[in-house]
């Protein structure tokens, strides 16, 4: 059996509908509204369209935005925290790493898609190694397995061993545990190859190591999801048309077009070396439904003002398999959630509320039988 497309599913709506006493139904300005209506809310109840937001962690800064999550469900630091329900969460201790002085020991979840830290990591905290290359950039001479390094850095404070070595040349590294199993990660590093190490233990000399990440924070959550309609953009220039003035990282900048609504680009980079500015990069965050390719479009919100984008690609969502929105096995709890919110728009139709009622009861059981196949 084909999967169905939104506009199949727009055919199947007006027939469950079949309000010929009422007028057809349009579908731009009715269907496909109640179907994307009630594909989030499915989404929303169900939680089966998650997604993961890794942010760099900022000094003495509280809260983090994890946009495009809608709802967070769990968070960790790297590896070191394991994901908790956002009910379990509410202020906890646990251990960040071995040097507890200066990183955060407490959680505070704040709700929809923000979660806070407290106490705040402090500069000292920054730049903590959460992976280390198993392969060094430079073998270096004189060493045997179990030799101990430090990465050199404004911080000596990571430590690494010698796990493969073969003639005094070393083939493979790893970070080095303390008596409790915290890894040695230091603090002030950054992403790169060759790092310069110092022997703790041994005569061996000339290794270098790669850095591969920095520890950061991972969101867990229900992820947002675009409007599938005609004209939604698939992407957007990064430099805009006009830069503007008075913009702030992180600003959220609704796209204007006649007859076109809820795409939103996010401000990635401004220009200077102040907190606000022109802008220099944006990022597509909502694809939104009847834009054209274009350049200069206006936008709204944020803190600044003037600032145009182009619309570089669109795409037609109409013709996108629910496969993709992703709840194909959800296709009957979106039509009844849209008849339901069909049935309310149109009081005037026979016993419309009280079936609307019938429905969105119905849609709880469906949703309750998704979340239970999703275990």
């Amino acid at each position: 059996m084909p999967i169905p497309t939104l506009a199949a599913l727009a055919t199947k709506l007006a027939i469950r509908l079949n309000d010929t006493g009422n007028g057809t139904w349009d579908d731009e300005d009715e269907l496909y509204p109640f179907l994307n209506s009630s594909r989030r809310r499915t989404i929303m109840k169900t939680g089966c369209h998650n997604g993961v937001v890794d942010v760099a962690l900022s000094s003495d800064k509280h809260t983090y935005d994890c946009y495009p999550l809608v709802q967070v469900k769990a968070a960790r630091i790297g590896h070191l925290l394991s994901p908790r329900k956002m009910s379990e969460m509410p202020v906890f201790k646990e251990d960040w790493d071995n040097y507890r002085g200066t990183t955060p020991t407490e959680w505070m979840p704040v709700s929809g898609s923000s979660i806070r830290i407290f106490p705040p990591p402090n500069s000292t905290a920054m730049g903590m190694i959460e992976s280390l290359a198993q392969a060094p950039t430079a073998g270096g001479t004189g060493y045997v397995r179990d030799d101990t390094f430090t990465i050199d850095s404004a911080s000596t404070d990571a430590q690494g061993y010698v796990s493969g070595v073969s003639e005094g040349v070393v083939t493979s590294v790893t970070l080095s545990r303390d008596a409790e199993g915290a890894p040695y990660r230091g603090y002030s590093y950054t992403v790169g190859t060759a790092k310069a190490t110092t022997t703790v233990t041994g005569v061996g000399e000339g290794l270098t190591v790669e850095i591969e990440s920095i520890v950061s924070l991972k969101a867990y959550g229900v992820a947002d999801v675009d409007d599938m309609g005609a004209g939604m953009i698939a992407t957007v220039t990064a430099a805009p048309t006009a830069a503007g003035t008075g913009y702030t990282v992180g600003d959220l900048l609704h796209v204007i077009e006649t007859d076109a609504s809820n795409g939103v680009v996010r401000v990635a980079t401004i220009t200077g070396a102040g907190t606000t500015g022109p802008v220099a990069t944006v990022t597509l965050l909502q694809a939104g439904m009847g834009y054209s390719v274009a350049t200069g479009k206006a936008t709204s919100g944020g803190t600044g003002t003037s600032c145009t984008v182009a619309v570089a690609t669109i795409k037609d969502g109409t013709t996108i398999p629910i496969t993709e929105i992703p709840v194909a096995f959800a296709e009957e709890a979106i039509l009844l959630g849209a008849e339901e919110e069909a049935r309310r728009a149109r009081p005037t139709m026979f016993k419309s509320l009280e079936l609307a009622d019938q429905l969105h009861t119905r849609w709880l059981e469906v949703c309750d039988d998704i979340k239970g196949a999703l275990g």
